[in-house]
């Protein structure tokens, strides 16, 4: 839709800020086109989560439950905050074994308290989905954190466990490849136990990885004589306690570049071990 072309930005930039404490999954509408591709993938599941929260427009933004009146990012920020610093009795852990495309996980669930009649539910998501022209009618071309699979379907897992005790769910998939593929270096689990009588999310996890890096300049200006270049030395570090492959690239959107002006990375590619510099 439109308003999401408009808004998404700038919620996309908050949830990205706030992934260390915000586990984001994007299910697509079929408003206003039948033909989103997102949507497309698994059409039960997106409109059984979407009737869930019994969504009547798009964009429309949900935080632990709580049906938001818009998605600007000091609305989902006032929510966001309410449950800042909130613990829970239930724990969430997440095994994903991969052979090619194949994925085989296991999610394991204990809790300090008894859980009843309550539900688990795993998403199978990718982090981003990017064309180069875009798929429908309002430019969008990035998409973000993409339901594309719910297990063992959109109703979820009934979960009652005993306190100390641990249930454990295990299941599969494959990737799928192709023209509507999925972008597997983009895919990761999310689990989550929520409580049907009131939307309400009361411990969730994610397998994805987070990494972060360090990129430093000798010097951050540098004069450039008319007609002529000039080069400097960038170092990338890995701070994190695995080793790394880092793709480097310009971003030409935030970037100032002159017209006819053009820059140049040495190195694309690069593979860092942990804690050390490049």
């Amino acid at each position: 839709c439109g308003p999401c072309a408009s808004l998404n930005p700038a919620f996309q930039d908050y949830i990205m800020d706030h992934l260390s404490e915000v586990i984001p999954v994007v299910y697509h509408w079929y408003y206003p086109s039948d033909q989103d591709p997102f949507y497309l993938t698994d059409v039960n599941m997106n409109m059984t989560r979407v009737g869930y929260y019994n969504i009547n427009g798009v964009p429309s933004g949900v935080v632990n439950g709580s049906t938001l009146s818009n998605i600007l990012p000091n609305t989902v920020e006032t929510k966001v905050a309410t449950f800042r610093g909130q613990t829970s009795p239930i724990t969430i852990t997440i095994d994903e074994q991969r052979n090619g495309q194949n994925v085989n996980f296991t999610v394991n669930v204990t809790s300090d308290n008894d859980i009843t009649a309550k539900k688990l539910r795993v998403v199978a998501v990718e982090f981003s989905h990017n064309y180069n022209v875009a798929p429908g009618s309002n430019g969008e071309k990035e998409f973000y954190w993409l339901a594309r699979k719910m297990f063992p379907s959109a109703a979820g897992q009934d979960l009652n466990v005993t306190a100390g005790e641990t249930f454990t769910y295990t299941n599969s998939f494959t990737i799928p490849t192709g023209d509507n593929g999925w972008n597997a270096d983009q895919m990761y689990i999310v689990a989550f136990v929520q409580d049907d009588s009131n939307k309400e999310i009361l411990q969730a996890k994610s397998s994805q990885k987070m990494t972060t890096a360090k990129i430093t300049a000798s010097n951050q200006y540098l004069k450039v004589d008319p007609g002529q270049q000039v080069s400097q030395t960038l170092t990338v570090t890995n701070p994190n306690n695995v080793d790394l492959d880092f793709k480097l690239s310009i971003n030409t959107e935030g970037s100032y570049l002159p017209t006819g002006w053009s820059a140049q990375l040495s190195e694309t590619e690069i593979s860092i071990a942990a804690g050390a510099s490049q």
